[in-house]
């Protein structure tokens, strides 16, 4: 009963003291512990193995010895980084005013067509196409983008009694591009039609 009351106390008086054991020739490990109740550091402090691992740690969230037995992430920001952020520059948005006006020759006003018969499209570098009917009084109103811009005639009627289309003239500001230094005014653009007489006028009262 002496021999095994020996052996434990000299194991514990071991486990205490650090000292190296000795698992087999030509391999050494060490490890130390603390087990004080009012130490909350339980992990070992020191730890070695020729093995390439960490012996003396067993908690997935333990670091030892410079090295880390899980992933844990190591790179902490500072709680007053700020993060840079490119500033916004809003976009330059302009309006045209778009302008259609149909000339027809005298005696020819019952059948001239009129601005609202023609389809007419602002194609622009940013924006969807926008497409409308002619207006002859206020016009109609596009917003236009940063880029290259154009107003064009897609659709017009067909050609009325006596008279023939001849040609279609734009003025003003009907194409172009949108710059970051754009005159904040709208712009102006008159699509202008032309037709000319291939026969008689359709009624002898009918005269502007």
């Amino acid at each position: 009963m002496k021999s095994a009351y020996l052996s434990i106390f000299t194991i514990v008086l071991v486990l205490h003291s650090g000292i190296l054991l000795i698992s087999s020739p030509g391999q050494m490990n060490f490890a130390s512990a603390r087990y004080t109740p009012a130490d909350t550091q339980t992990q070992a402090n020191a730890n070695e193995c020729n093995t390439g691992t960490n012996c003396a740690i067993n908690s997935p969230q333990t670091q030892g010895d410079g090295s880390a037995s899980s992933p844990t992430n190591l790179q902490i920001s500072g709680l007053r980084d700020e993060q840079r952020q490119e500033p916004q520059v809003p976009p330059i948005v302009t309006v045209v005013i778009v302008t259609k006006i149909v000339e027809c020759p005298e005696g020819f006003s019952l059948v001239c067509p009129r601005s609202e018969d023609f389809t007419l499209r602002v194609v622009s570098e940013n924006l969807v196409p926008v497409i409308f009917q002619g207006d002859s009084r206020t016009g109609t109103f596009v917003q236009l983008s940063t880029g290259f811009f154009s107003v064009e005639e897609v659709g017009r009627p067909p050609d009325p009694p006596g008279l023939r289309f001849a040609q279609s003239v734009g003025s003003g500001d009907c194409q172009g591009a949108i710059t970051r230094d754009q005159d904040p005014r709208p712009l102006q653009c008159t699509i202008r039609n032309q037709y000319e007489r291939t026969g008689p006028m359709t009624s002898p009262t009918d005269y502007p």
